[in-house]
């Protein structure tokens, strides 16, 4: 009480500040809670103790309650489960997108990479050029349907980390399987340095090296700037450098025994991989593809993707009190802004509305999605989408993992493992069969009939298999 009393003497308004050239931005709410509001008024340092003081009155409060005996949201949580619950669900409280410091801190947690040694990767920065005004005029004229482009942002190449764990061995070019990742953070915040925790996981299993580009997030840049920028660089790595561009290939040994800058990689050694909102633009560059001469990935892999901006799913989800997402459905509208000036039901703003997925034809697909998210909708949906229109040659696999919160693949625990596991089984299997091995090494696929409840396998070894399987827990 003593903290909001000293916090009326620096009174300010709460709402959202973003730089003043931002005109596209329209004046903000007020935070939906009282506390948000007295502690987004109050000066930076101030908001900071509030905020810790309310993290600390949450931990205790999850620890009070596993002490006592009650019972957990979700049965087969385990208490550090229920910690990390707790402790990330009440961040995202802290900063409601249409909140005064919000923007600030979702730049500092941008721009602090995750140290390289703690994560056991090797890592390597490129610049990739976005000196390309002819693909830009390709996205604009399918997102927009005109020629007379509109940019949104004028930079000149964006940074991205190559990233490979310690226990993987390089390979040659013509060997190696790559995968460009685009990180997750609601289309505002996210970084590789933030993610390289979780890519470097993906590298170790997919046995692999990962690029993972630093795409424009918003309000720096609107929709569809971000796709722009993700077809750039997967152009890059199958095209390769021009007269007025440099290549992107790393020039460490430790990446590829032979590298080359003049490489071009062939689209089947490349696997696309987002979470969340990264998911979302996954989707989205593997639409447009078809649209800028690009052939597909051999793969693609969506965890925990967000595809509906409307959030249509998530304000009737029951599982708003399990994900670690805290839904403030006043703050995501706000946040619509920020992204976007296109209507939200656009096939591309949310692109699992859109009733044409052939340009995924040939492409193999995963889907990992937790039951405890209030995003499932969006994978459900998504892998309905899919499975009916996915062209020819494409199959999907749906994996909902049992009491697993939104992108749980990038926290501790045995699910997390198992996930990623899963994801370096489902890629490498899908190269096997690319590459014509037949080998029995591979785990048989299983697909989703009935995503409504855990898995239904196809085949008598589908059926051994779901004997088998145990249901995942954290």
């Amino acid at each position: 009480m003593l903290l909001l009393v000293l916090g009326s003497f620096f009174f300010a308004s709460p709402r959202s500040i973003v730089p003043f050239y931002f005109n596209h931005v329209p004046p903000s709410p007020l935070p939906t809670k009282l506390l948000w509001k007295v502690a987004h008024a109050c000066p930076l340092p101030l908001f900071f103790i509030i905020a810790a003081a309310f993290l600390l009155y949450r931990l205790l409060a999850a620890i009070f309650a596993i002490l006592s005996g009650t019972s957990a949201i979700r049965p087969s949580w385990t208490i550090s489960t229920r910690l990390i619950h707790s402790f990330v669900q009440s961040m995202t409280e802290v900063i409601p997108p249409q909140a005064r410091h919000t923007y600030l801190l979702c730049r500092i947690f941008t721009t602090i990479p995750i140290p390289s040694f703690l994560v056991r990767a090797r890592v390597e920065t490129v610049n990739i050029s976005m000196l390309d005004s002819s693909l830009w005029d390709k996205v604009w004229l399918f997102v927009a349907g005109t020629s007379c482009p509109v940019k949104y942002s004028n930079t000149e190449f964006i940074k991205g980390e190559w990233v490979m764990h310690y226990d993987v061995k390089p390979k040659s070019m013509e060997e190696s399987h790559i995968v460009l990742y685009l990180h997750g953070g609601a289309h505002m915040m996210g970084s590789p340095g933030s993610h390289r925790g979780l890519i470097s996981a993906l590298s170790k299993s997919i046995k692999c090296p990962i690029l993972a580009i630093d795409y424009t997030v918003s309000p720096e840049a609107l929709f569809p700037t971000a796709i722009y920028q993700s077809l750039k660089a997967y152009q890059s790595l199958i095209q390769g450098p021009t007269a007025t561009t440099k290549s992107i290939i790393p020039t460490s040994h430790v990446f590829f025994t032979n590298p080359s800058s003049s490489y071009t990689f062939k689209h089947s050694q490349i696997t696309i991989i987002g979470d969340s909102s990264g998911g979302c633009l996954a989707l989205q560059t593997l639409l447009l593809l078809p649209h800028t001469n690009l052939p597909p990935p051999s793969s693609v892999v969506f965890l925990s993707p967000h595809t509906d901006i409307s959030m249509s799913q998530a304000i009737i989800s029951p599982n708003l009190a399990s994900d670690i997402l805290a839904f403030d459905s006043v703050g995501y509208t706000y946040g619509k802004h920020l992204y976007t000036d296109f209507p939200i039901t656009h096939p591309l703003v949310s692109p699992c509305f859109t009733t044409d997925f052939s340009a995924l034809s040939g492409v193999k697909v995963l889907i990992q999605v937790g039951d405890a998210e209030i995003l499932l909708g969006d994978s459900v949906r998504l892998f309905e989408g899919v499975k009916q229109r996915g062209g020819a040659g494409c199959e999907v696999e749906m994996q909902i993992w049992k009491d697993c919160f939104h992108v749980w693949q990038a926290f501790p625990g045995v699910a997390a493992k198992e996930a990623i596991l899963k994801v370096g089984e489902f890629v490498r299997r899908e190269r096997a069969l690319d590459e014509g091995d037949s080998s029995g090494n591979m785990f048989s696929r299983f697909v989703h009939k009935n995503v409504k409840g855990w898995e239904q396998c196809v085949g008598e070894e589908g059926r051994r298999r779901r004997r088998l399987e145990r249901a995942w827990s954290i």
